[in-house]
């Protein structure tokens, strides 16, 4: 009997996840650029097809697909959470109103630019390894980085996982309080 196991096994062997799915998401990304955009007008089949000839360019490099592949798991994970902080406001009675408004304060500003310098660490961490204080050829045998240096110290402590979660949640924390005691949105 099959399962889903195994039907998502068959979709990896024949590529699914290495060429369909991001074929469809660069088509689908490009495609609703360029027609928020206007670039070429009103003209759809032109839109459809420099969307697909993007899709296609795109899929036909190895390192840009895996790069997609390394980054959906984080976005979707960003996309969920996102959802479920916007449901548990509306459940508590906030307004999508007073949500954006709220968003759209300095503080609201900071998060959305503390969400996108993670992601560009994340980014930098994928396209140059090299600079991560974290990967194979920077680590001794005990798991602990090599540098001697300081600048390597402080990059690696700077870089540690267990740093990045806690400076995120303090963040995250930060800006909710904030929030509710100045009653921005109100």
């Amino acid at each position: 009997m099959a399962s889903l196991l195994n039907a998502i096994a068959v979709m990896q062997q024949i590529g699914f996840y290495s060429v369909i799915f991001p074929f469809l998401l660069i088509f689908a990304v490009m495609y609703g650029i360029l027609l928020k955009t206007k670039v070429f007008g009103d003209n759809k089949t032109v839109n459809v097809l420099v969307s697909i000839i993007v899709a296609f360019i795109f899929v036909s490099f190895s390192q840009a697909v895996s790069f997609v592949n390394y980054l959906i798991p984080f976005i979707i994970a960003f996309l969920i959470a996102a959802i479920l902080m916007l449901l548990i406001f509306t459940f508590m009675g906030a307004k999508e109103e007073s949500i954006v408004s709220a968003l759209n304060h300095p503080m609201g500003y900071l998060l959305i630019i503390g969400i996108f310098i993670i992601i560009i660490m994340v980014v930098i961490n994928m396209v140059l390894p090299e600079l991560s204080p974290y990967t194979a050829t920077n680590m001794s045998e005990a798991g602990a980085p090599t540098g001697t240096t300081a600048v390597m110290q402080s990059m690696a402590t700077l870089f540690h996982p267990t740093f990045l979660a806690i400076m995120i949640m303090f963040l995250i924390f930060a800006v909710a309080a904030y929030i509710i005691t100045t009653k921005v949105g109100k």
